[in-house]
């Protein structure tokens, strides 16, 4: 899978441009989960198009990807919070084992699950009130297909994007 990155400080966002559904549901093994609708604001999911000077990323939202090597893409959530930090778990799951899952991310922790298609990433932000933030690269050999990302804090569910690469 692509090389990841993760620009975890303020985002900016275009908010009137949020995909965000505070109804929407995901399948897991064992039932469907909610988005904790009174932790989340807003969330989007996207192109990420560039970083400004503050390496702040711009993100387009859309369901498609480009099958294009580089394309940059990922998510973003603001929560309801106070605390100074905010620890995030975020499960990827591809339609096929990837040929590779890029380079080890240098923030937090990657486990990547026997089956070799889903990567569960661990992390904590500090100081960026209440946004939090992950991004992807399309690298050469990814599969075409539906890829899903559920995003959890404090072991609650607070973000589900799928998205078509194509």
């Amino acid at each position: 899978m692509p090389k990841t990155f993760s620009r975890l400080a303020l985002c900016f966002i275009i908010y009137s441009s949020f995909i965000f559904d505070t109804n929407a549901a995901t399948h897991s093994t064992s039932s469907y989960l909610e988005i904790d609708k009174d932790k989340v604001v807003s969330s989007a999911f996207g192109i990420v198009t560039s970083f400004n000077y503050n390496q702040i990323p711009i993100i387009v939202p859309s369901k498609e990807i480009p099958l294009i090597s580089g394309q940059s893409y990922g998510w973003i959530i603001e929560l309801k919070t106070n605390k100074p930090n905010i620890k995030w778990r975020e499960e990827f799951t591809l339609p096929v084992k990837p040929s590779t899952w890029g380079d080890e991310p240098t923030i937090g922790s990657r486990i990547i699950t026997n089956n070799g298609k889903t990567s569960l990433i661990e992390q904590e932000t500090y100081g960026t009130n209440g946004i939090i933030f992950h991004s992807w690269s399309v690298a050469k050999g990814d599969p075409k297909g539906i890829y899903a990302i559920r995003v959890f804090s404090e072991n609650k569910l607070i973000g589900s994007f799928e998205f078509n690469v194509k």
